[in-house]
């Protein structure tokens, strides 16, 4: 049984306004739609450390990895994000970034231990463009985004040295709240018009923070981060 409604479609006006028309009939002729207005995506990857890779290159150390749990670069939850699609291809929302990086530490005989942590988590207002959504295939989409936000700083990098009497503890510590600013881009493949999978990669800027030197490791600037790896999204 048909319904009794119409459907019709305007095929003019601006660009933005014809494209949507064309994905629409395609979705209504093939019985397809990717129309949902929430969606929640979770990421992780492989991080570039920076502060890390610093340490390690200062020491010569491996021996590092995220809550001390083994040894990688892999974080299995760097973003977790909302958004709502005001147009078929502009989606606006929050997002919560850890872009910590590995704790690292390292042991000789001078300096019986020292290391260094970095834990940042920002919270950001984000908004995300799909630049083809008229001409890629309903399966897929390509997205790029940015957001502007807070993020909470702590690092800490520290010595334990031999005195002959003892051990000495040196270290320096950042704890602040600064302006953030993340970019990233996104491919995803859809297994179902609520399910998604695909692969990203982000960059997280703060203004650069100088840390003195500590003990064998020397002065550090930090001021963030990239990532490639994988997204997992819910669509309703």
């Amino acid at each position: 049984k048909f319904s009794d409604s119409e459907t019709s479609f305007a095929f003019t006006g601006s660009e933005l306004e014809k494209r949507t028309a064309r994905r629409k009939f395609y979705e209504l002729m093939s019985g397809e739609s990717r129309l949902h207005k929430f969606h929640l995506s979770v990421q992780g990857g492989h991080v570039y450390t920076q502060a890390s890779k610093d340490f390690q290159n200062a020491m010569g150390s491996s021996a590092y990895g995220y809550s001390g749990t083994g040894v990688s670069e892999f974080n299995w939850l760097r973003k977790l994000q909302l958004t709502y699609s005001v147009d078929p291809d502009i989606e606006i929302g929050g997002a919560v970034q850890w872009s910590g990086e590995p704790s690292i530490s390292d042991w000789n005989y001078y300096f019986q231990s020292s290391g260094a942590s970095l834990d940042v988590v920002g919270y950001y207002g984000v908004c995300k463009y799909k630049p083809f959504y008229s001409t890629l295939p309903s399966q897929t989409d390509f997205s790029i985004g940015g957001g502007l936000g807070i993020a909470k700083i702590n690092y800490t990098a520290y010595a334990h040295t031999n005195t002959g009497f003892g051990l000495q503890t040196v270290q320096q510590i950042v704890e602040e709240r600064t302006l953030s600013a993340i970019v990233f881009g996104e491919f995803n493949y859809y297994f179902h018009e609520s399910l998604s999978l695909g692969v990203v990669a982000d960059f997280i800027y703060y203004p650069p923070k100088k840390v003195p030197a500590v003990a064998n490791l020397p002065e550090q600037t930090i001021f963030g981060n990239g990532c490639i790896g994988f997204v997992l999204g819910l669509h309703y």
